[in-house]
């Protein structure tokens, strides 16, 4: 369960990551890897492989999209629908990439705040950011996304979280 504020990797003005922590845990019995990762600001839950042979396993699944995410958002304004699909194209290293991230309205918090199930069928990154920004409904203290939030929130927390995996394991057990 990350939290938010931690990079997922290292790089060059990271100090510290999930990658890094996992690193101390590794014996001769087990190397853990990461299989994913998540935004910075984003919280929740991260896979992380025990070994090579499940690492690999993994890596598979998300590249063949065997694997469903389920993530949780507080946007500013209403979504267009109850549910939906966001279907805007993302631009990913110079290049139109094809993106899709399911939604449905959980509840009104607020005059015009409202709560998220978000489901990204493809992986783009900052996607769901992106969708819901685009589409009229940004993410709570995205900075990145929603520089124009009628809301004054002290926490800094981006109020994305990936709530939910599910997957097929190696023993075909889900």
């Amino acid at each position: 369960n990350k939290w938010n504020g931690i990079s997922s990797q290292g790089g060059s003005k990271i100090k510290i990551s999930i990658d890094d922590i996992i690193k101390e845990f590794n014996t001769e019995e087990s190397s853990l890897r990461l299989v994913h990762r998540l935004d910075k600001e984003t919280s929740g839950i991260m896979m992380i492989a025990l070994n090579l042979q499940s690492s690999r396993y993994f890596y598979n699944l998300f590249s063949k999209r065997k694997i469903k995410k389920t993530y949780y958002a507080i946007v500013e304004n209403k979504p267009p629908k109850k549910q939906g699909l966001f279907q805007d194209s993302i631009i990913e290293k110079g290049e139109d990439m094809n993106a899709e991230t399911g939604y449905e309205i959980l509840r009104k918090i607020d005059e015009n705040l409202y709560l998220l199930k978000l489901f990204p069928k493809t992986g783009r990154k900052h996607q769901i950011r992106i969708h819901c920004s685009i589409n009229g409904c940004p993410i709570l203290a995205d900075s990145k996304y929603n520089n124009k939030s009628t809301y004054n929130d002290s926490s800094d927390s981006l109020f994305l979280h990936a709530g939910g995996i599910e997957f097929i394991d190696q023993l075909g057990k889900k």
